[in-house]
């Protein structure tokens, strides 16, 4: 093997690899990235088994052939390289040889025939996504995650697809996010009864989302989904397992609504969890005609209090809840207000902005 690649695509290949290199596998080879010249490309992959990235970059290659080498430190060599062009070349004992203007290195590999196998894609048909739109629902999604790796088909955001709606679902049993998106053009894309990506897969999916402007092509079968925007492919094995019925979580529409402007809820339960407990967190609301009171009370630190206004309607209650559950579900709402329906003092709390039924954030009260 032996080629010519700009340093700048080399680089940009190799950074898309780091979060998928294993640093302390028992399978040595999982440290590596394997790099393939052929057709004046040369490919990059790295994997851990569960997430895999697949990327592309033109070269001018000279000689044919593949090579895995330690992914991290092929990185770091070439990070700290001038701008220009860097030549590889395969040399005796699986070693790679790299030289920038007079600089020569020299790293030990293992051959390309030990690096696990890729799903095989090429038969696949993909369906178009904006890549924006996946970005968003992610981003709305992923931070109600569950971290409880007993509840395993928590650790994932939930994905299906009915009719022309392709809806997220994410849930840690303390709160509920969910996002719609409506195409028409979904109407025949099919995915079963609907996938659990990981969470690290999905933060992976965001990343390649945040790169360019291409549309995102999808394919998901047999429990592993294939995504592919510009050059660059991800691959993913879903959760295996069956996703909790989570509609039965949704509330109706609560007895009581406040309506009340997010930034103020949001910095006044910073403020006042500051003396919470540090093991609940916890905060009290309480919703009475014209405001909103937040307060806490810590019988080691002390106690504190905000009240800001809000156009409330129902019966005067006071309500606890987790303020970090609170403000991550308040930091996921884009709108400036925001409408807070509730029926009583123990059921789930319905969150939403001026986005109707397309995005819903549930959290669930704590008895304080």
């Amino acid at each position: 093997m032996e080629l010519i690649i700009k340093r700048e695509d080399l680089f940009t290949g190799l950074l898309k690899t780091q979060s998928m290199i294993e640093k302390r596998s028992t399978m040595p080879i999982l440290s590596n990235v394997l790099l393939e010249a052929k057709n004046d490309t040369l490919r990059i992959k790295a994997t851990d088994l569960e997430i895999g990235v697949d990327t592309v970059h033109q070269a001018d290659v000279k000689k044919d052939g593949s090579l895995t080498v330690p992914g991290k430190k092929l990185f770091e060599m070439v990070r700290e390289m001038e701008t220009g062009e860097l030549r590889l070349l395969k040399k005796e004992s699986n070693h790679l040889e790299v030289r920038s203007g007079k600089a020569i290195f020299n790293i030990v590999g293992l051959p390309a025939e030990e690096f696990p196998s890729f799903p095989s894609y090429e038969d696949r048909i993909f369906f178009r996504l904006s890549a924006k739109v996946v970005s968003r629902m992610i981003e709305k999604t992923i931070y109600a995650v569950s971290t409880d790796e007993i509840r395993y088909t928590l650790n994932g955001i939930f994905i299906e697809k009915k009719d022309d709606v392709l809806r997220m679902v994410a849930t840690d049993g303390h709160r509920l996010s969910l996002m719609n998106f409506i195409d028409p053009s979904l109407k025949d894309v099919e995915i079963g009864k609907g996938v659990i990506i990981p969470r690290k897969g999905a933060s992976e999916l965001k990343k390649l989302l945040e790169d360019g402007d291409d549309d995102l092509m999808v394919n998901i079968k047999d429990n592993n989904g294939v995504f592919k925007k510009g050059n660059t492919l991800l691959s993913i094995r879903m959760i295996d397992g069956e996703f909790p019925d989570y509609k039965q979580v949704i509330p109706a529409k609560g007895e009581r609504e406040a309506r009340i402007n997010k930034d103020l809820l949001l910095r006044a339960l910073k403020r006042v969890s500051i003396l919470s407990s540090e093991k609940s967190r916890g905060v009290k609301l309480s919703f009475t005609k014209g405001q909103v009171d937040v307060f806490t009370a810590n019988p080691d630190i002390g106690e504190a209090s905000e009240s800001i206004d809000a156009d409330f309607s129902g019966n005067d209650i006071v309500i606890g809840f987790n303020a970090r559950y609170m403000i991550e579900t308040l930091n996921s709402i884009d709108e400036e207000s925001i409408r807070i329906e509730i029926n009583d003092e123990f059921g789930p709390v319905r969150i939403k902005g001026k986005e109707g039924e397309e995005y819903i954030s549930i959290v669930m009260p704590m008895r304080l």
